[in-house]
């Protein structure tokens, strides 16, 4: 098709632009090929830029893969084929003349003495021009209006039956009382909690070993998003057993790996303290609490990752998961929101007819999809 060889080619260009930021910043950072501290933070916005640079060029390349494997399912529609030049145009729009990173905040080629490479980005022109087509902009609306957000299948029965669960419980449980929790800035209640506990979403991804379901952290996002869409606090609330769990298990999967089970895993000599915070500022539905543990030693042998320093590392690999979970909860944000713009849109009537109808409102939930 017409759509997938042209932005097939511009994403190609695309990646070739992204190494030509890079070399571009080591030139700033790393004159001698070791990273400067102080060059770093004096060439702080165009480090950020990069990353822009890198986030929409890969948001590029995994738009491309979802339409290709539309593609060989007979799937890719007309509307389909719509959002695809329309997220490829205006993104290679803003790659060659400025990522907005903020609102007073631009990345531009210039940052980088890149302004030529930008330029010569192919295919640009010829995608923008089919992306302003405003018939483009109405069909991708109108596919969104018709599917309600509906995610399509996983490819996998197990992760589809994930979604679907979830789904059904935000709209049932969750959905119909967010609000009330929102406006009372009330917590979760216990029962919401112990439901969720019953459909397993506290070790979704753990290993059966440990007492979880060992899905895998693909069906943890999707619970996590679904959960969000309803309300963001649940869906925080659902995983963060995950990252809490996540470094105990594997330091303990180390330990017992290293001696029989018996061997003083557990308990501990009852002597000294240590404590720990749960930040969660910004989600209601959750409050901050401090949990302090006196008269508790712990042996060196029995450390979290078995030696000194190697806790630490076991922490940031959770807090990897976490970020992803984070992007999940996002992504079930957002959803809800576009969800709700559409809803709106089709209800609301001016004029004589639903203010979807209208190009700048039907363009605004294209170019938000």
């Amino acid at each position: 098709m017409e759509e997938l060889r042209a932005t097939g080619a511009v994403c190609d260009a695309a990646s070739r632009y992204l190494d030509s930021a890079i070399d571009a910043l080591a030139g700033l950072v790393a004159p001698d090929g070791e990273v400067v501290t102080a060059m770093l933070e004096r060439h702080q916005h165009a480090v950020n830029g990069v990353a822009w640079i890198a986030c929409y060029v890969e948001a590029l390349k995994q738009t491309l893969g979802w339409a290709h494997r539309l593609s060989r399912q007979g799937r890719l529609g007309r509307a389909d084929r719509s959002m695809l030049v329309l997220l490829f145009g205006e993104y290679l729009q803003q790659l060659r003349g400025g990522i907005p990173m903020s609102q007073v905040e631009t990345a531009r080629p210039l940052d980088l003495g890149i302004e030529t490479e930008a330029q010569q980005l192919p295919g640009v022109t010829a995608l923008v021009r089919l992306a302003a087509d405003t018939d483009a902009y109405h069909c991708a609306a109108q596919r969104l209006a018709e599917t309600r957000l509906t995610p399509p299948p996983m490819g996998d029965d197990s992760l589809d039956l994930v979604r679907e669960q979830f789904r059904r419980f935000t709209d049932e449980k969750i959905a119909p009382r967010a609000q009330q929790w929102h406006h009372e800035n009330a917590l979760i209640p216990i029962e919401t909690v112990r439901e969720l506990g019953d459909l397993g979403v506290f070790g979704i991804a753990l290993s059966e070993e440990w007492g979880g379901a060992n899905l895998g952290k693909v069906a943890m996002c999707i619970a996590s998003e679904e959960l969000s869409r309803g309300n963001i606090g649940v869906g925080s609330l659902a995983t963060r057993s995950e990252i809490a769990a996540e470094p105990g298990y594997r330091g303990l999967s180390i330990l017992l790996a290293e001696k029989p089970r018996g061997d003083g895993v557990a308990p501990f000599p009852a002597r000294g303290m240590s404590g720990t915070e749960i930040h969660v500022l910004g989600y209601r539905g959750m409050r901050e609490y401090e949990i302090a543990f006196e008269g508790f030693e712990v042996p060196e042998s029995n450390l979290l990752g078995g030696s000194p320093g190697n806790g630490f590392k076991q922490m940031a690999q959770a807090m990897e998961s976490g970020r992803i979970q984070t992007a999940a909860r996002s992504v079930g944000v957002a959803r809800n929101a576009l969800e709700l713009a559409i809803g709106y849109a089709l209800e609301r009537r001016q004029f004589g007819r639903a203010i979807f109808e209208f190009p700048r409102i039907h363009g605004l939930l294209a170019r938000h999809r």
